[in-house]
C-alpha cells in the first residue's frame, strides 16, 4: 500500500488591539445592547451617557497615541518638552492646539468636519461625567460612535502619510461600523 504525501501549512498573524481597539468594539457592544435589551429609560440614558463617555474617549487614546508616535521620530529636545508637558498633564484642548503643528508644522482643522462634531463630542462628554449632567438625547449614541471614528480617521491622517486606508485599525472599523453616517452636529441640528 502507497502512502500519499501530505503537506500543510499554518500561517500565523496579529491584528493590533490597543486601547483605541478596545474602546472601539466595547462602545460598539454597549451601542447594540441599548438597542436590544436597553431597558427603561433611566438605563438608556445611563448607557447612552457611557457611549458618549467611551466615544469620546477613542478620540483622545487616538491623538494621544499617535501624538506619542510621531514625538518618537523627533529629536531629543523635542522629546523632552513633550515629556515635560505630559508631566504637567496637559490637557486634551492644549495638547490639541499646540502639538501637531509643532509635529506636522499645520494644526488640526477645527474649522471642517468631523472635527466640528468632534469639538460637540467633547462638550457632550464633560457634560455627561460632571453631577449635574444634562441628560444626553438617547438617539445620539450612533452619530457619537460614528463622531468618534471619524475624528479618530482625521487624526490619523494628520499625523501619517500613509493614510487611513494602510492603518492597523482598519479591519477593526469594519467589524464594528457604526449604523449611521450622520455626524453629530448634523444629528442634533436635525432634532
Amino acid at each position: 500500500m502507497a502512502l500519499k504525501k501530505v503537506s500543510a501549512s499554518i500561517t500565523t498573524s496579529w491584528s493590533v488591539y490597543d486601547s483605541w481597539s478596545e474602546l472601539l468594539v466595547g462602545t460598539r457592544f454597549l451601542l447594540d445592547f441599548l438597542e436590544t435589551q436597553g431597558g427603561n429609560k433611566i438605563k438608556k440614558i445611563n448607557l447612552t451617557r457611557l457611549v458618549v463617555v467611551s466615544s469620546f474617549q477613542m478620540v483622545e487614546v487616538m491623538f494621544f497615541s499617535q501624538l506619542k508616535r510621531s514625538v518618537d521620530a523627533q529629536p531629543e529636545p523635542t522629546r523632552r518638552l513633550f515629556e515635560y508637558d505630559l508631566k504637567g498633564r496637559i490637557t486634551f484642548k492644549v495638547a490639541r492646539d499646540k502639538w501637531p503643528e509643532i509635529l506636522t508644522g499645520k494644526k488640526l482643522d477645527f474649522g471642517s468636519e468631523p472635527m466640528q462634531s468632534m469639538e460637540e463630542l467633547s462638550r457632550l462628554r464633560n457634560s455627561a461625567i460632571h453631577h449635574t449632567a444634562e441628560y444626553p438625547v438617547v438617539n445620539i449614541g450612533e452619530s457619537a460612535f460614528y463622531t468618534a471614528i471619524e475624528s479618530s480617521k482625521s487624526i490619523y491622517n494628520h499625523f501619517n502619510d500613509s493614510g487611513w486606508e494602510s492603518s492597523e485599525y482598519i479591519n477593526f472599523v469594519n467589524e464594528n461600523q457604526p449604523k449611521t453616517k450622520t455626524l453629530l452636529l448634523k444629528m442634533l441640528n436635525n432634532k
